[in-house]
């Protein structure tokens, strides 16, 4: 990870969790920092060799948007 990026506390707990704890709602507050934590945990996760592939998001188009 980059150095110069830290992580808030939250963001640490959050990633751990994320990784050793299975299925994970992140149902912090807008602007906490929820999809830097899930592109973290997937790096940790590769780089830790616990997930064979590489990870994909995929993200929803929020109902007033949708084509």
């Amino acid at each position: 990870m980059n150095p110069e990026i830290t992580l808030r506390k939250h963001q640490v707990n959050a990633i751990a969790h994320i990784l050793y704890g299975g299925n994970t709602l992140l149902a912090h507050t807008v602007g906490a920092g929820k999809t830097f934590e899930m592109v973290a945990a997937a790096m940790e996760s590769k780089r830790l060799g616990l997930s064979p592939r590489n990870p994909v998001f995929v993200v929803a188009q929020p109902p007033d948007r949708a084509v």
